[in-house]
């Protein structure tokens, strides 16, 4: 009996070691990963403000995932720091020129800027050279409503709902 308490304890010592010892090295090797996952821990618990401390440092470290850039664009426009979502949403299109999702969060930060030609002028071309979505269509109706492009926006509800004229 005491053998085998002996070693069960043995082996509880022993993975609690290799564990610590792995999540030591971990901290060491792989610091993108720890601030990656600290940050996506406040991002899943909306504290945007929290999460952008530990996912701007990420930028600088070319940090190879996607889920970085967007969630930091999506804290910076719910704390309000449009400047800094614009060059966010930027840098995401350059690397994944095909995600309509940051093209229309880069729209929507235009707009939030005031800046509504450059938000409209942006859907529109997702419109021509993408598929025609709901969401970049709904998007561009609400900016046109926005900088008062009443008609224009109303037109663009329409082919939401596929009324015709």
């Amino acid at each position: 009996m005491e053998r085998y308490l002996m070693r069960r304890f043995f082996f509880i010592i022993f993975f609690v070691s290799v564990a610590f010892l792995t999540t030591a090295a971990y901290h060491v090797f792989k610091p993108q990963w720890v601030l990656f996952r600290k940050g996506e821990n406040h991002f899943l618990k909306k504290e945007y403000s929290k999460a952008i401390t530990y996912y701007e440092p990420l930028t600088n470290f070319d940090f190879k995932k996607p889920e970085v850039l967007r969630h930091l664009g999506i804290s910076y426009i719910v704390t309000g720091h449009y400047d800094k979502a614009s060059s966010v949403y930027e840098k995401l299109i350059k690397i994944q020129p095909e995600n309509q999702e940051a093209v229309i969060k880069l729209a929507y930060v235009y707009a939030e800027q005031g800046q509504f030609n450059t938000a409209i002028d942006l859907l529109k071309l997702l419109l021509e050279t993408g598929p025609d979505t709901r969401l970049a269509r709904i998007y561009l109706a609400r900016i046109l409503t926005w900088s008062g492009q009443f008609e224009d926006a109303i037109n663009e509800y329409r082919k939401v709902l596929g009324e015709k004229k």
